[in-house]
């Protein structure tokens, strides 16, 4: 669970090539409002997230404003009947904190994350490809329940040794390379 598999390095280089795991251009975000930020809890991750987002803030010139919304999965939480879901409600609390956190903050811009490896990933037996999927349903649920929210998504990489980085996760993009790629739909 602590390491990524060749078979996700592998799919993840191609989801980069294909443009659905893309560098990320933090003047696409608005920031000025400040941003409600989903990941997962972990740990080991967690810093290195909070100051790619910090870094963003600095790029426009605005001090960070983050508040953070984190489970151990995250984002894949989010849709309904997620594997990783453990007690089985844990996405209506997120989806609580989320409504909260913008009446509260007046913030209107979410980030979801999802990233590899992932140890509750790991634990529902999931791989890159469905950790991506459900990071998309993610945002469809959110978008669908909390109307007026910006919804943008991101995957941070774990490569090993101290080689870490964020990609913003096209769902555009994704939704052409599964079209075209049906041998990787068949891949649990």
């Amino acid at each position: 669970m602590g390491h990524l598999t060749e078979h996700d390095r592998m799919l993840i280089t191609v989801l980069r090539e294909a443009g659905v795991l893309a560098e990320v251009a933090g003047r696409n975000l608005d920031l000025k409002d400040g941003v409600i930020m989903i990941p997962c809890a972990d740990g080991d991750q967690m810093c290195d997230l909070f100051e790619f987002k910090t870094s963003l803030f600095q790029e426009q010139q605005f001090h960070p404003r983050i508040h953070t919304l984190a489970l151990n999965g995250g984002a894949l939480l989010i849709p309904a009947n997620s594997p990783v879901q453990r007690e089985g409600n844990e996405d209506t609390v997120i989806l609580q904190h989320l409504r909260d956190g913008q009446a509260l903050k007046g913030i209107n811009l979410v980030v979801l994350y999802a990233h590899a490896p992932c140890g509750a990933a790991g634990i529902a037996k999931l791989n890159s490809k469905q950790v991506i999927e459900l990071l998309i349903a993610a945002k469809t649920r959110v978008k669908e329940e909390i109307p007026g929210l910006k919804v943008a998504c991101f995957c941070h990489v774990d490569w090993g040794e101290g080689r870490k980085r964020t990609y913003f996760v096209s769902r555009d993009k994704w939704s052409e390379w599964v079209v075209k790629n049906k041998e990787f739909s068949q891949v649990a």
